[in-house]
């Protein structure tokens, strides 16, 4: 059983990893065109030893990796708690209600169904 703090800790890092994972598929899928990014993210960065290029390729490789372990976790997932991650997270259009009622679901299960495949996430993707 995941610690309730444990969880809060990680969600953040893991609900972001997951709505950019479109962004990153088409990043991946369209290279030399640039990198998209999501309207309103600012980014600031402190001054760093390393090279631009260097921190561009460890930066793609990271990228690279998590949309490749949330593909396979999306994979593996029921497809309940799927359509719950890819209209939630990914195309961002539905509210919660309106997906609890596509998936017949009340508050709770909708809960349930999300935090247990956040949690699945998190260990896909090495937060815990």
């Amino acid at each position: 059983m995941m610690n309730k703090k444990i969880y809060e800790r990680y969600k953040k890092n893991v609900e972001n990893d997951l709505r950019n994972y479109p962004y990153w598929l088409l990043a991946i899928e369209t290279p030399g065109l640039g990198s998209p990014n999501r309207w309103g993210q600012i980014k600031q960065n402190g001054y760093s030893h390393t090279s631009t290029v260097e921190e561009d390729m460890l930066r793609d490789m990271e990228k690279s990796w998590k949309v490749d372990v949330i593909t396979k976790v999306l994979g593996q997932i029921d497809p309940t708690s799927k359509k719950i991650i890819e209209e939630w997270y990914f195309r961002d259009i539905m509210t919660r209600e309106e997906i609890q009622e596509s998936l017949s679901l009340d508050k709770n299960k909708f809960y349930y169904f999300r935090n247990r495949t956040l949690k699945k996430f998190m260990a896909a993707l090495n937060y815990i």
